[in-house]
């Protein structure tokens, strides 16, 4: 996936200019640095469709071909699902903690899909955070079904600029999302025990803040990434995965990047959302919805792929 090199550098993503911030010979198998230094001010609903631009030019991102970018996330192991104590007796379906490892360096998009994105791609907007109701093109999309984020995956890999790169866009697995949601951590949140107003968008549940913090969906980006370049991976919307869900399924998951289960009823969401209270929105959380089903708090972001899986 490209040797750690400082400065822009030839990526085997053919056409997309990778920008890493590691030390040189850093190689593929640790870590980002964490020298990720956030771009000042946030991202506001008055930019344009790429919303994304600009930002992966010192974090070791690539932009693809309508401005999308995305984060390499390195091939490594970690434990997956919570930790088994007294403040997770409600989450069984999160046991046991699981030893995963996550073969090979994958790219995800280091902002969930906007609407501006979706629209330009697929000609429609099926938000209901949309500019008439306090959203905006730089809000994520929501409102979407599992098969229409499926169906967009399919339209941006279709696009001639990305069949001529040879660049396949797929949901990720839910060991790939928790993976690149840790980022190498072990607490319930990436940026540490307890999550707060000032790093995700979620409902407090207080007596004069009994809502959310926003009301709805915040413009992508509002907030600090993780040592990895990625942006609400906790709260704003949850987003859609590639896994079939079972409750059952850590029992019996096996090590190497695991897809989770052959079939199902539900499909798997993950980060949490603007109306989630914050244990709704760790790391380990899980939620599960129908995939015909489109609701105002799930979206999706995208791992994008050169081969196939």
């Amino acid at each position: 996936m490209g040797s750690a090199l400082n400065g822009p550098t030839s990526s085997a993503l053919s056409g997309v200019s990778i920008f890493d911030s590691r030390a040189p010979g850093s190689g593929d198998s640790g870590p980002v640095s964490g020298r990720y230094t956030r771009p000042p001010g946030p991202v506001t609903t008055s930019l344009p469709a790429n919303v994304a631009l600009g930002r992966g030019r010192s974090a070791g991102m690539a932009l693809n071909s309508i401005g999308m970018t995305f984060a390499r996330i390195p091939a490594g192991v970690f434990m997956m699902g919570a930790h088994q104590d007294d403040d997770h007796r409600f989450v069984g379906d999160e046991l046991p903690q699981h030893f995963v490892r996550i073969n090979r360096p994958f790219f995800m998009s280091v902002f969930q899909v906007t609407q501006a994105e979706f629209e330009r791609v697929t000609g429609r907007n099926p938000s209901y955070f949309n500019k008439d109701r306090k959203g905006g093109p730089s809000h994520p999309v929501e409102s979407v079904s599992w098969f229409e984020a499926e169906q967009f995956c399919a339209q941006l890999s279709a696009l001639p600029a990305e069949v001529t790169a040879a660049r396949r866009y797929v949901l990720p697995t839910e060991a790939e999302w928790e993976y690149a949601c840790r980022a190498g951590t072990r607490t319930a949140f990436w940026c540490g025990p307890r999550l707060t107003t000032d790093v995700a968008n979620f409902t407090t549940g207080r007596e004069k803040h009994n809502t959310t913090v926003s009301g709805g969906t915040q413009p992508v980006g509002q907030y600090r990434p993780n040592v990895w370049g990625l942006y609400d991976m906790h709260g704003n919307v949850e987003e859609w995965v590639h896994d079939w869900f079972d409750d059952k399924y850590y029992a019996n998951t096996p090590v190497d990047d695991p897809t989770g289960p052959e079939s199902g009823s539900s499909r798997v969401t993950r980060g949490g959302c603007w109306q989630s209270f914050a244990t709704e929105c760790r790391s380990a959380a899980r939620s599960a919805s129908p995939p015909e089903r489109g609701l105002s708090r799930i979206g999706f972001r995208v791992v994008m792929l050169e081969k196939e899986r």
